[in-house]
Formats: structure tokens, C-alpha cells, sequence
């Protein structure tokens, strides 16, 4: 049971989601949503105290995933109440551990960095409530993420996993029952699938966008090998994704994969071994790219001026943003969702697509050199401190950072940071205040 130290923090997070409720009266789902975050806070109140981390994270990842994207939209309370529940959930779950929390140079690099870009907003008068409310919603749950303990972290990843096969059985109905997004309209835009017959559109699930459900699938298949499963349901759980990945027809996702699968398999395995799994591998790429289909398909679609030529267009673009932008800009960044405007006034080249993806890119755009300079500290530190056996996890993820403003996007911003936060940090085992 919690202290009673610990009952206030618990009670103003139940009375932020109260007033949610209040809010949320009018609309069906998000007062479903509240009262499913006051249970919530009533279970974190009597869990053990070495799982309410775990819990709280758990919980916030299913709401995070399971409202569909256009309900925002259509449902302007969803915006409120889904932030206030989740922080709610998480500071409960926070004051149960007040005792132990530790901050971590992770924390503080990131913290720095949304810092900056948010300076960068003022400079141009342009300042979003939104963002900052992003921004906190991000800082609260690498905060949370990286003070798990080892059971914590094996429950997040499960359930991240679990989330993941749940977005796998929606996109099979969407691709081979419904014929066309469940829950999401594409607005108009017909995303066909590159790698099924001809008029299939790509699956989306409750993510709003066939990349954004792509790299959900990702980081499920990344982190399914932590998950304390037998060998057959693992290679089973793996598969589905892998299924996932190809249903939602994002070439950037299926390469990182594969990227990912090679890295771990050079890690496990050492010298005539490895070599010979190298060999294999390269072996069957060289035949799989010779065949008709994936020629065809892969190469044509990654080169694709949509996707090659666009990235290219992005990178090459960082020298107007050094040149062409007034100093302040230029150290500071043009401020969070800046990308329209610098596209409009010829900064970012104009091909018609209005997102960089590229999120160094995006970053400097956004934030300067200084943001930039802090980013990349803050990918360093991640990746120096990510346990061995979890190193194909992180770098997988930051591969995709080249390819995908991962931070752009709630879900995939919040997937990355809580896997960031749970494999780069060593976790607590007796809880005490640690500063690392």
C-alpha cells in the first residue's frame, strides 16, 4: 500500500482526471477513457510497489494506441482528456516511486533540446499550447521509462509487443475484408500497397498513416526477442510483424528491419559462424533483389522520387538552412511545425510533400545548430549506454530517424522514447536515488 506520503500525489492526479471526466461528459469516448483512467489510478493505488512503473507506462501506451487518429478530429475534448488522463496515470504511477527516481543525462539532453526549440517558437511568434503539452506528454514518460525495474521493463515490452499483434489482426481486416482503412480516412489520397496486388491499399490500423503503423510494427519486431516467451512464440509473434510490416507497404520499416535482424545475428554469433550466417545472408539478399518481384517492387519504390529523391532533397537542403536563414534562426531554429513555413519561403525544396523526414533535419530546422548539437549528444548517449543484447533495438530505431521525423508523430515519438528509456538506462533493482 502506498504511503501516506504518497496518497496526495495520488490524489491530485485523481483529481486532474476527475475534472477530465468533467470535461469528457459530452462525448462518449473520452469519458469511457477517463473512467478507464480513474480504475487505473485506483489499481496503482494497491499494486506491489515494484510494478506500478510497469502498470502506469502499460496503461498509457493502450490509450495512446487504441483511439483512432480521426476521432481526434472529430472529437475536440479526445484532445484533452486523452494528454490529462495519460499524465494522470503517470504521476500516480511516480508517486508511488517519489523515493527513487533518478534523472538521467538522456532526460536532461532531451529536456535541453525541446528547450531550444521551443525558444526557436518565440523567436517567430508562432507558439502552439499543443507543442509545449507535447512536449511535457514526451519528457513525463522517458522520465517514467527510465526508472522501470527489470519486471517493469519485461511487462512494458510485452505489452508493447501484445499492442503491436492487436494492429496486426486490424490490418488484416483493412487489407483483406474491409478493402480500405477501418478508422482513419486517407483524405482523399489512395496509398497503394507496393507489395500486394495491384489496387490494395495500405493498412493503417488506429495510427492514422501506413509509415506511423510501419514503425509500431517495427518496434514490436525489435523487441520481441526480450519478450519472456518459448522460441516457437516468439518466431511466431515475429512473423506476425513481419506480416505487419508488408501490410502497411512502407519500404523505409522493411529495410530497417532487416538491418536490425543482421546486426543482432552479428552480435549473437562469433567467427566461422558469423561468417557464415554473413555469407547466407548476403547470399539470399543478392537472390531476392535478382527476382522479378522484389526488382521490381523494393528497388522501384525506394527509389521512387517520393522516397529517395525527397530524403536526398531534405539532406541537401541543410546547407540553406545554414545560409539562408537570419542568425538567430540559424542557432535557434524556426520554432515546432516549421516545416510548412520554410517550404513556403523556398528554404526546404518544394516537391510537393511538406514533411522532411529526416529528423536531424527536422531538428535543425526547428531548432538550430544548438538543438541539433544537443539531439545528437542525446542519440550518442543512447546508444553508448544501451545494454549489449539491446543494442539491434535502439540502433534500429535510430536508423529510422534518417528516414522518419519519428518525433513528429505522437505515437512513434512516444514508442521510441520508452524503449529508449527502458533499454538505455540500467534498471533499478533496489530503488535507490540514483543520478546517472
Amino acid at each position: 500500500m502506498p504511503s501516506a506520503i504518497d496518497a496526495p500525489v495520488v490524489g491530485v492526479a485523481g483529481v486532474l482526471t476527475l475534472v477530465l471526466t468533467t470535461v469528457a461528459v459530452q462525448s462518449p469516448m473520452a469519458l469511457l477513457l477517463a473512467c478507464g483512467a480513474l480504475l487505473t489510478l485506483a489499481v496503482l493505488f494497491v499494486v506491489p510497489h515494484d510494478l506500478v512503473l510497469g502498470l502506469g507506462l502499460s496503461a498509457a501506451l493502450a490509450v495512446l494506441t487504441a483511439v483512432p487518429l480521426n476521432k481526434l478530429d472529430n472529437d475536440p475534448s479526445l484532445k484533452i482528456v486523452i494528454p490529462g488522463a495519460v499524465a494522470g496515470v503517470l504521476l500516480a504511477s511516480l508517486g508511488r516511486r517519489h523515493a527513487t527516481l533518478r534523472i538521467t543525462r538522456m532526460l536532461v539532453l532531451l529536456a535541453c533540446t525541446y528547450v531550444v526549440v521551443a525558444c526557436g517558437s518565440l523567436i517567430t511568434g508562432i507558439a502552439s499550447p499543443f507543442y509545449f503539452m507535447a512536449i511535457a506528454m514526451s519528457l513525463l514518460v522517458l522520465f517514467v521509462s527510465s526508472n522501470c525495474g527489470r519486471d517493469e521493463r519485461e511487462l512494458v515490452t510485452l505489452v508493447v509487443v501484445l499492442l503491436g499483434l492487436v494492429e496486426v489482426a486490424i490490418a488484416l481486416f483493412e487489407v483483406f475484408v474491409n478493402q480500405g482503412p477501418l478508422f482513419v480516412s486517407t483524405g482523399g489520397l489512395a496509398r497503394y500497397n507496393p507489395y500486394l496486388p495491384d489496387g490494395t491499399l495500405r493498412a493503417e490500423g488506429t495510427l492514422g498513416h501506413p509509415l506511423v503503423l510501419g514503425y509500431f510494427f517495427l518496434v514490436g519486431f525489435a523487441l520481441v526477442l526480450r519478450v519472456q516467451w518459448p522460441s516457437v512464440w516468439k518466431g511466431a509473434a515475429g512473423i506476425g510483424l513481419c506480416a505487419g510490416l508488408v501490410l502497411s507497404g512502407s519500404s523505409s520499416t522493411l529495410i530497417a528491419a532487416t538491418v536490425a535482424t543482421a546486426y543482432a545475428l552479428w552480435l549473437r554469433y562469433r567467427g566461422a559462424v558469423r561468417l557464415a550466417l554473413v555469407y547466407l545472408l548476403g547470399l539470399g539478399a543478392a537472390f531476392a533483389l535478382s527476382a522479378g518481384f522484389l526488382q521490381s517492387v523494393l528497388v522501384s519504390d525506394v527509389s521512387s522520387a517520393s522516397h529517395y529523391g525527397h530524403r536526398v532533397a531534405s539532406l541537401l537542403a541543410v546547407g540553406s538552412l545554414l545560409t539562408e536563414r537570419a542568425p538567430p534562426n540559424v542557432l535557434l531554429g524556426n520554432g515546432a511545425d516549421s516545416a510548412t513555413r520554410l517550404y513556403a519561403a523556398g528554404i526546404l525544396p518544394d516537391d510537393g510533400f511538406y514533411a522532411i523526414d529526416n529528423q536531424l533535419v527536422t531538428m535543425l530546422a526547428e531548432g538550430g545548430l544548438l538543438a541539433l548539437l544537443l539531439f545528437s549528444a542525446f542519440l550518442w548517449v543512447t546508444v553508448r549506454t544501451a545494454s549489449g543484447a539491446a543494442k539491434p533495438v535502439v540502433v534500429v530505431l535510430l536508423v529510422m530517424m534518417f528516414s522518419f521525423d519519428v518525433l513528429a508523430w505522437y505515437i512513434p515519438a512516444m514508442a521510441t522514447l520508452v524503449v529508449l528509456g527502458l533499454y538505455c538506462t540500467v534498471p533499478l533493482s533496489d530503488h535507490r536515488r540514483v543520478y546517472g
